[in-house]
């Protein structure tokens, strides 16, 4: 098992606005880019599932397509 690590302290003013401008570029998702779909649409987190379901789907589909064809 790993040591854990403890940060601690303030950030710097700087490191502070990197922070702040790093999670609002995440949470906007291409809002700044002009993307015309509504901030839900435009979720990080659902487009992650949307990928991860898609990279999944032809796994399942095979699977599907394989017990049809078996008859089963």
């Amino acid at each position: 098992m790993s040591e854990a690590v403890h940060i601690g302290g303030d950030p710097t003013d700087e490191e502070a606005a990197a922070i702040v401008a790093a999670v609002s570029a995440f949470m906007s998702g291409g809002a700044e880019r002009g993307d015309p779909r509504p901030a839900v649409y435009r979720s990080p987190w659902r487009i992650a599932a949307l990928q991860q379901a898609a990279d999944r789907a032809p796994l399942l589909y095979a699977d599907s397509a394989a017990t049809r064809k078996a008859g089963r």
